[in-house]
């Protein structure tokens, strides 16, 4: 198909360059473009092609007056039912439209652009998926099919399939290496899969070209914002701005640089002139979020309340939150506190492994200082972090696809033999090496805080291994939960209210309390308030533990953690000087806390914090 054969999209005719997908990054939108063309056409009927020539040129009543003509005098012309369906679809009448393009397929099969329009029909109906199916079907067809492999892909993306659109996008710049959509959309889902890098070289492909979309620049922007490249993604989002002045992915990295860039006053107004408007709720979330973490810094407490109430309910009705249940996550936890009993534990573990490399479950819960603690022990050269790719987590992950549809997770381990748990450890290292270099003797750190929930499940792998726990002061971990912009998942659903965040807490660092009595693990726990107060009394005991030597590379984290790409929202603080404006946080909004963290001012006093 010829790109000048393409209509834009919409009944109103009106064509919206990209939708904004999660905050900052834009796919570029190829949903209902339809086609006037048939790939196996027969020489052309005069009156079907004058017909083409007024609807291409936007005369819609008079080339529908032909199509009606031509049908009456064969009701059975699949090109004239397509056409129909088509103009059917531009002028919003989306059942009659399907009705027509179904018409045209029951006479004519073998036409992949037919598919492609019915699909575009049926997406316009809210039908992603029936609509993934035809977009399929097109592919079966031809599976070169440009046009469909990108409505495929943009569907994927969507239903947050990553992996299974990132190859359609791949084959569409196999086909095509400078298809400025498919690159564009390829990049967004390498940076929002934790590989920035990436995603910065393949818009780079794109901005070479001088019709490159403000989009591409916007995202190239972000992604090199969370490189830690802020002079570069400041240019970025000049030549966006440039391109585009109202494009709200861009003015929206503008603010967030303002903040990296510590120029708090500067980005208030940002984040005040942005929010003006009427945003796409992603980002308005992402603007939410950014302005009230701008506040706090400003020492603005009941502003920053606030706007973290808003952000987080805006979040909460977004079709991805929508779609998760932070109730189903405490259930998980509560079952893994009722069968990882110490008899279980005892009896279920299996041998010591062989393995040269030692495993360290670094955990604890969520903004407890874990993401500082990595980067420090990452400068030591004898340890290799996973960054939160966690092998654990994928073995879990793993065993769940095979054996949880009838028994849910830990209750489905009883029907496990020794052999599955032999198999279920070969895979954590075949990730482990696939995620990093595993010298022989070195130390490997598998870093998610939420692990703190399965270390049941580690101790049936590893007895050996080793456990390291972070602990902060609860009312500010759970002050900072609620602050912070997490990604759609059942744990981080608990997040969008203060009440449930101390509920969750509650319920995660209790089973903590529970392993404490069960493990076999030998563990150690450390406070985050005494790291940032005495570094090297605090970092020499967890480097004593997991059984290393002190190295002097240990003092220059800093610089290291700054040519990292760190996939945590505290990317932005680990490359700063060690700070201590975070620690007692939460008495400077005591008076909007006041009732709401019943569970984690208890576990204050328990952990030894001051009231």
């Amino acid at each position: 198909m010829r790109r000048d054969d393409r209509i834009p999209r919409g009944p109103d005719n009106q064509r919206t360059s990209a939708t904004a997908i999660q905050s900052v990054f834009c796919l570029i939108d190829v949903f209902n473009q339809m086609t006037l063309e048939s790939i196996f056409m027969p020489p052309p009927d005069f009156e079907l092609q004058r017909a083409r020539d007024l609807h291409k040129n936007g005369q819609l009543d008079d080339a529908m007056t032909i199509y009606h003509d031509l049908l009456a005098r064969n009701p059975n012309d699949p090109d004239a039912h397509h056409l129909l369906g088509v103009a059917l679809f531009q002028r919003g009448e989306l059942p009659r439209a399907e009705q027509e393009i179904r018409l045209a397929l029951a006479q004519k099969r073998d036409d992949p652009n037919y598919f492609y329009n019915l699909a575009n029909v049926l997406l316009a109906q809210g039908k992603p998926e029936k609509a993934l199916d035809i977009f399929t079907a097109a592919l079966d067809l031809n599976p070169e099919h440009i046009e469909s492999l990108m409505g495929g892909g943009s569907i994927l993306f969507a239903l947050g399939r990553l992996e299974e659109a990132e190859d359609l996008f791949r084959k569409i710049v196999a086909l095509d290496p400078h298809h400025h959509a498919a690159l564009n959309n390829l990049g967004v889902i390498l940076a929002r899969t934790d590989r920035p890098a990436e995603a910065v070289t393949v818009f780079k492909i794109v901005i070479r070209d001088a019709d490159a979309a403000a989009e591409v620049f916007s995202n190239l922007a972000r992604a090199l914002e969370m490189l830690n490249e802020l002079a570069d993604a400041r240019q970025m989002v000049s030549r966006a701005l440039a391109k585009n002045p109202g494009l709200v992915s861009a003015r929206l990295v503008h603010c967030h640089l303002f903040r990296r860039e510590g120029k708090l006053t500067e980005a208030r107004a940002a984040y005040e002139n942005l929010l003006r408007d009427t945003l796409p709720p992603p980002e308005k979330v992402g603007a939410l979020y950014g302005y009230g973490l701008t506040l706090d810094q400003l020492f603005d407490p009941e502003a920053a309340f606030a706007a973290f109430n808003e952000a987080n309910k805006t979040a909460s009705d977004t079709s991805e939150f929508k779609q998760r249940d932070g109730r189903r996550y405490l259930k998980g936890v509560e079952a893994c506190r009722n069968w990882f009993t110490r008899d279980v534990i005892e009896a279920r573990s299996l041998p010591s492994d062989d393995q040269a490399v030692t495993p360290v479950f670094f955990v604890g819960f969520p903004r407890s200082g874990t993401t500082l603690m990595e980067q420090i022990l990452a400068a030591h050269p004898d340890v290799v972090t996973t960054a939160e790719k966690s092998p654990l987590q994928h073995v879990r992950q793993n065993l769940v696809r095979r054996f949880g549809t009838v028994r849910s997770f830990p209750e489905f381990l009883d029907e496990l033999s020794p052999k599955h748990l032999e198999g279920a450890r070969d895979l954590f290292w075949q990730d482990a090496e696939r995620l990093v270099d595993l010298a022989p003797h070195a130390v490997l750190i598998d870093k998610l805080p939420l692990n703190i929930v399965d270390l049941g499940f580690a101790n049936l792998l590893f007895p050996d291994a080793k456990v390291v726990v972070a602990l902060r002061d609860p009312r500010d971990v759970c002050l900072s939960c609620f602050m912070q912009d997490f990604g759609a998942s059942d744990a981080m659903a608990n997040f969008l209210d203060i009440k449930t965040t101390d509920k969750a807490y509650a319920s995660v660092m209790g089973l903590w309390g529970h392993y404490k009595e069960v493990l076999t693990l030998p563990f150690m726990e450390y406070r985050y308030e005494d790291l940032v107060e005495n570094f090297h009394h605090t970092t020499h005991r967890i480097i004593d533990f997991i059984g290393l030597s002190w190295s002097e590379d240990i003092e220059h984290y800093r610089e290291q953690a700054a040519s990292r790409f760190i996939a945590t929202p505290s990317y932005r603080d680990v490359t700063s000087q060690l700070y201590t404006r975070a620690s007692g946080r939460w008495r400077r909004y005591e008076k909007y806390l006041a009732g709401q963290l019943p569970e984690a001012y208890g576990l204050a006093a328990k952990f030894g914090y001051e009231p």
